[in-house]
């Protein structure tokens, strides 16, 4: 039976590339590894005496991963119901800002041509109608932060658009 070094010694480098392929951040792949070897040294005999470690180290490294992924989705649905989507939108700063100096229209269809028609129906409801995030998820058969994350990406996507036609507005 090998000890717990001689296993650390074999595995943990292919335990860290594992983490580091599925994480793309050095830090965290750092963090799992080490996490998945000190849960393998906490089970003590039952490891050693496992019949296919590495498979337990895989799969203990893959469970911590996807427990990372769902903290990092929670805080990023936490940081949306957080954020105010009531502010100005890219139109109304558009129009603010160059009411004379561009012909707005042209710049309206440009930008809305790359909406896809789902993200259209969102930004009509939304913005020109004027209906509540609440109202609209539910017509919808959506939750509120699903619907909140849709705005938010929508907003980052015609922000990404018009900083493309070179407009300096952000």
């Amino acid at each position: 039976m090998k000890s717990y070094e001689d296993i650390c010694r074999e595995y943990y480098s292919r335990i860290y590339k594992y983490a580091l392929r599925m994480t793309g951040q050095k830090e965290s792949a750092e963090d799992i590894t080490q996490e998945t070897f000190l849960i393998a040294y906490q089970k003590g005999k039952i490891f050693l005496n496992h019949e296919n470690q590495l498979g337990f180290l895989y799969t203990t490294a893959h469970n911590l991963i996807m427990e990372e992924y769902r903290k990092q989705k929670k805080q990023l649905l936490t940081d949306v119901e957080k954020m105010d989507l009531k502010s100005p939108d890219v139109f109304e700063t558009l129009c603010n800002k160059y009411s004379n100096e561009v012909n707005l229209e042209q710049y309206f269809e440009k930008t809305l041509s790359v909406l896809t028609p789902f993200e259209q129906t969102l930004y009509e409801k939304y913005y020109q109608q004027k209906i509540p995030m609440v109202e609209i998820a539910k017509s919808l058969g959506k939750s509120n932060s699903s619907i909140k994350m849709n705005y938010m990406r929508l907003r980052n996507k015609l922000k990404s658009h018009i900083k493309e036609l070179e407009l300096d507005l952000f």
